[in-house]
């Protein structure tokens, strides 16, 4: 009898949406788990709950041209806005922060400007105009960064400029131009509950149990005074912020952290919402000889945090980095660091050859990204196969 007056209740939207709206998303995951009846239940209130496009068009009268935008220049949204999309919650004074590559800021500034109705508001050091204050901004390497961004919540290292645009009557869009990837940006924030990140085709919460399900985040190491005053805002949000995690703590603390733990994007530890793309426009090739590759950078990211002294944390990850690939990527996996070197010597070898003795055609020259699906899905596949044959 009761469980026919459960399936009776999960098979109503205005019954289980009541239910589910009063649950953080992890309770909702677990209940998924209970019964195919539930889990049907959860995954229509999360196709309302987590509407992308209902969510930025409070920023713009075009989401999906926006998300398009995303998926030709691999822009990603993070910090405070991605946080209330995974919570579903809203903040009234919050702005709208995009990471982007070096090479996109321009057409990303161009389209906010032209297509969506914002104006160029430039810090005092930067010229009034934007496509000059666009080509003023250039990486240096080895000079250190000094931006302020929403009152440092995110650290400058690895940020190279920042520009903001505005529309009346309250809303703000920070562009933040990374040295070499957003994801490198991301994983240097000052704590684990804002590093969360919204693409064109998914949303992603890297540490999800820890940030929405017990409300904890661990900050990283060297906190600056004014970090220190983001945190008191989450703090104000809800937030438990650790400053490290002490001996007796380590029981509990590490495995929610997942301390020392190699971390991939799309592991059973990560959080991620896919959206529905069929009316976006995905990226097309770079050029003639280079096949599509239509998937975000960021999924592919590997990191690791670590315990750097006895009672700091920080991140651990390199850079994948080819004169064959177009993006950086950030990579912990020496595994499949392996694997891909021996393609990047291979293959790279072939693109130099192609022009000895020639001047270089931008045309000719073949990027390889578009490979990286396929040989991560191999790897880890074969990590997958190894681990059932231990088990």
């Amino acid at each position: 009898m009761q469980l026919s007056y459960i399936g009776q209740a999960f098979s109503q939207p205005t019954i289980y949406d009541l239910i589910f709206s009063c649950l953080p998303p992890p309770t909702i995951m677990r209940c998924g788990r209970t019964c195919r009846v539930i889990y049907v239940a959860t995954k229509d209130f999360n196709t309302r709950a987590y509407n992308i496009n209902r969510h930025l068009s409070r920023f713009f009268n075009d989401p999906e041209g926006f998300r398009s935008l995303q998926a030709q220049t691999a822009a990603l949204i993070s910090g405070s806005n991605a946080l209330q999309f995974l919570d579903r919650s809203h903040y009234a004074d919050s702005d709208l922060d995009v990471f982007v590559f070096a090479g996109t800021v321009r057409e990303i500034g161009r389209w906010l400007i032209n297509h969506e109705g914002y104006s160029f508001t430039p810090r005092p050091e930067q010229s009034p105009e934007f496509e000059k204050a666009a080509v003023e901004m250039s990486p240096v390497p080895g000079e250190p960064e000094a931006f302020e961004v929403h009152e440092a919540e995110y650290r400058s290292t690895g940020i190279i400029g920042v520009h903001s645009f505005s529309k009346a009557p309250d809303l703000t869009i920070q562009l933040i131009t990374t040295r070499r990837t957003p994801m490198d940006c991301i994983l240097r924030f000052h704590s684990t509950c804002v590093m969360n990140v919204i693409a064109f085709d998914a949303a992603y919460s890297l540490y999800p149990r820890a940030t929405f399900d017990l409300r904890r985040g661990l900050s990283l190491a060297h906190i600056s005074p004014r970090e220190a005053k983001a945190l008191a805002k989450y703090g104000a949000r809800g937030w438990v912020i650790h400053s490290t995690i002490w001996p007796h703590e380590e029981d509990t603390l590490k495995p929610l952290f997942k301390v020392d733990v190699l971390r991939r994007m799309i592991d059973r530890d990560s959080w991620v919402i896919p959206f529905d793309t069929t009316d976006i426009t995905l990226r097309s090739p770079f050029n003639l000889s280079s096949p599509p590759f239509t998937e975000d950078p960021a999924a592919f990211s590997s990191w690791t945090l670590c315990g750097r002294t006895s009672l700091e944390y920080d991140m651990s990850y390199r850079f994948l980095s080819s004169t064959i690939l177009k993006y950086d990527y950030v990579n912990d996996d020496p595994g499949f660091l392996e694997v891909m070197i021996a393609f990047f010597q291979k293959q790279g070898s072939l693109e130099h050859s192609k022009f000895r003795g020639l001047p270089k055609d931008v045309e000719a020259w073949t990027w390889w990204d578009a490979s990286l699906p396929g040989f991560y899905k191999a790897y880890l596949k074969r990590l997958e196969d190894r681990r059932m044959d231990e088990s």
